[in-house]
């Protein structure tokens, strides 16, 4: 899941169990590609990537928190449901060396694409918030 610096907004159960009847509903897997970032702790320069070590660094994802909540609910609830199968395994769009600033723009233009929960005016007044209070204490 994606720690609080980058998250615009805390995760909420009635979407993820809304997402989790659509997938009932009609399974077939997840269309939709997640960003994702690698954690700046580790690797901030995307020249330093190597691909063999993907398994060992720390990914945080940018949007799709309540989807792959819903998809490992799912999983965990019908492990034998063939169905289900596709929803094992998630697309990504993997950044590196992103400020907290650029992964919400990057998080919220993936809302924007997708059928996504709507954010309330509350957490883009929060989200502002925190951009403004992050500039105020450099």
């Amino acid at each position: 899941m994606t720690i609080h610096v980058y998250r615009c907004r805390e995760l909420e159960d009635s979407w993820v169990d809304c997402i989790k009847s659509s997938m009932l509903q009609a399974p077939g897997g997840t269309v939709t590609i997640v960003p994702a970032l690698l954690d700046p702790a580790e690797i901030s320069n995307p020249d330093d990537f190597a691909s063999e070590r993907l398994e060992a660094y720390r990914i945080f994802l940018l949007r799709g928190n309540h989807l792959v909540l819903a998809c490992r609910k799912l999983i965990e609830e019908e492990p034998d449901n063939d169905l289900l199968s596709e929803y094992r395994t998630i697309k990504v769009d993997l950044y590196c060396g992103l400020s907290p600033e650029e992964a919400k723009m990057v998080g919220n233009l993936h809302n924007q694409r997708t059928t996504s929960k709507r954010m309330f005016f509350q957490d883009e007044v929060e989200q502002i918030r925190q951009t403004y209070m992050s500039r105020q204490c450099k």
